[in-house]
């Protein structure tokens, strides 16, 4: 079976920063031996189904009859691996076809979100286990970065889980990123220590208005990636809608936030500031200075309504 999706998964060719070119596949192959791998290791095997196997172009879903066993969906990333099948899955790791145990799901979520693919989509459905797995031709910028972490982080599930959201988004909270990776938020304090002083994140200029802590990715990784990233300069248009959201999100915000969350100079924020309060996006906060370090802005419809009361 692995061997007739690996002679449809596509290949590619993906540069590194030696001279050897590695080749790559459109659908993680690690990740597909672990989706297979879990399917039989940890299916149902009372059910008289059969593990079913769909292969649509760069994508590859994986169905495994019987329900989960003793664990909840959204724990799947994190909890410690139970199997109905123990002898089958000591055998499939004996037999080197599976990870060490707890291991698997992480592993197909470090293979996709490297190549730069959407992590892998697990659902409960018609009695089973559906897991789908997205590819597609591999963004090299995220490769890139993700080969020059240490080994620590790139065998880290925590450090594809924050990749994964800061493409998306320019900065995420404590909060978040354990909701992401399905863990307590004590559990993430050390992750982040170690992701600083990686040079994979680094702590934004201010908090958010709840008080918390925000994280956005380092200024060379965030250069690196590029145009990869949902929000990092962009064109005008992009840039004011993206301002708004800041705007939304952190209730007030200033030059400084612009700069340090959409990686633009000063000027360019500053024109883009201008740009959003002469458009009715922003408008100066309640007693904040129209110049200088005391400019802060909030949404105007915010502004519209704070006047009115």
């Amino acid at each position: 079976m692995e061997s007739e999706i690996d002679g449809r998964n596509r290949r590619f060719e993906l540069a590194s920063r030696s001279p050897v070119v590695r080749e790559t596949r459109a659908i993680a192959a690690r990740a597909v031996r672990e989706a297979l791998v879990n399917a039989i290791a940890h299916r149902d095997w009372g059910i008289p189904e059969p593990v079913i196997v769909e292969q649509f172009g760069d994508e590859l879903i994986v169905y495994s009859p019987g329900g989960l066993f003793e664990v909840e969906l959204d724990k799947l990333l994190t909890a410690p691996s139970r199997t109905r099948n123990r002898s089958l899955a000591d055998a499939l790791r004996s037999l080197r076809l599976a990870e060490r145990e707890g291991t698997g799901i992480d592993r197909m979520y470090i293979e996709q979100v490297r190549l730069g693919h959407r992590p892998p989509v697990f659902e409960e459905r018609d009695g089973g286990i559906r897991v789908a797995l997205v590819g597609g031709p591999p963004v090299p910028e995220i490769a890139l970065a993700y080969g020059d972490l240490p080994e620590n982080l790139q065998a880290s599930a925590r450090a594809a889980v924050a990749l994964d959201l800061l493409r998306e988004r320019p900065s995420i909270t404590l909060a978040e990123l354990a909701n992401a990776a399905q863990e307590q938020p004590d559990a993430l304090t050390a992750f982040l220590v170690q992701a600083e002083q990686a040079g994979l994140l680094r702590p934004v200029a201010h908090p958010r208005p709840s008080g918390e802590r925000a994280w956005r990715l380092a200024d060379p990784v965030r250069a690196a990636l590029g145009p990869v990233l949902a929000y990092y300069a962009r064109p005008v248009a992009e840039s004011l809608g993206l301002v708004a959201r800041l705007a939304r999100q952190m209730g007030v915000i200033r030059n400084q936030d612009v700069q340090d969350l959409l990686g633009l100079s000063t000027n360019r924020v500053s024109a883009l500031l201008r740009q959003a309060q002469e458009d009715g996006i922003l408008a100066l906060a309640p007693g904040a200075s129209a110049r200088g370090r005391g400019a802060a802005y909030v949404l105007a419809d915010a502004a519209r309504e704070a006047s009115e009361h």
